[in-house]
């Protein structure tokens, strides 16, 4: 995990100065994190288009997995998909590396789907001196906007597709909700999980 010796050292620094220490990360149902990041990338900055046929050539493989092992993930280059090895992300005992390490390391990992009832009050639990008033839920993407992509658009052929390139990532987003539990209905479709090496 990218992060973990950095959020090593802050814990540390915050004990040695008599501190609260509190660490967290949210990570995002996969299918709609590509949808969200299609949207904010191609059609509200406008660095790629193309529509559904686009969408479906980005390189979507288990990029949040990719992102927390590497702290980099490519798609944010509105990159095309590649077969080459390189390319592919994490593989799947890296995949599960990453959550035990996730485990170690992070106070609290969350469901992003799940902000405002999950994360939110723990972290006023935690942090007493935040208003929750102070923070609401939108959607970065205006939904007027000609060229927004939506789940429901896709083939069950499509959804397929990328249920079997992003497996990893949905591994690690159910592994977080089985692990750290989640109170929003949005969360409780079970998949399949691994335990770790």
């Amino acid at each position: 995990m990218q992060l973990h010796q950095q959020v090593a050292s802050w814990r540390k620094a915050a004990e040695a100065k008599g501190i609260n220490f509190f660490s967290f990360t949210l990570v995002r149902e996969p299918i709609s994190f590509a949808f969200s990041v299609y949207n904010d990338l191609c059609v509200m900055r406008g660095q790629c288009g193309g529509g559904l046929n686009a969408f479906m050539e980005m390189d979507w493989v288990n990029k949040q997995t990719q992102f927390l092992n590497t702290g980099w993930s490519k798609f944010y280059q509105g990159r095309r998909r590649s077969n080459r090895t390189e390319d592919m992300g994490p593989s799947e005992s890296e995949a599960a590396l990453l959550f035990t390490k996730m485990k170690s390391i992070l106070d609290w990992v969350g469901p992003s789907e799940c902000l405002v009832n999950d994360t939110i009050p723990l972290l006023k639990y935690y942090i007493p001196s935040i208003g929750v008033d102070n923070f609401s839920s939108s959607n970065v993407v205006k939904k007027d906007l000609d060229g927004i992509l939506y789940k429901s658009m896709l083939s069950h052929n499509e959804l397929d597709y990328l249920h079997s390139i992003m497996r990893l990532d949905t591994m690690l987003y159910q592994n977080v909700v089985n692990h750290y539990g989640s109170s929003c209905f949005a969360c409780a479709s079970p998949v399949s999980s691994f335990s770790g090496p």
